[in-house]
């Protein structure tokens, strides 16, 4: 399980490491498409939302209050 893991996370930064060759300055897509930074923001947010979690757990203290993804992924694109 660990090895498949470390295999998942080596995937997930190559994978990013495209979107990041494409980000640019352009303006948002009228038609509501995410670019590569709205998705590299996206990761960002659920990472450190994610960290935030895992810390609580192995730390036994409060976890971060609940999100529906659908409702918050319209925050995060629409939030800028």
């Amino acid at each position: 399980m660990k090895h498949r893991l470390l295999e998942t996370l080596v995937e997930g930064k190559r994978r990013e490491a495209e979107l990041v060759e494409l980000c640019d300055d352009e303006p948002p897509d009228p038609g509501g498409r995410w670019s590569a930074k709205d998705h590299l923001a996206h990761l960002s947010w659920w990472r450190a939302r994610n960290a935030r979690l895992m810390d609580a757990v192995r730390m036994g203290s409060e976890l971060p209050p609940s999100v529906q993804d659908d409702a918050q992924n319209a925050v995060g694109r629409h939030g800028r």
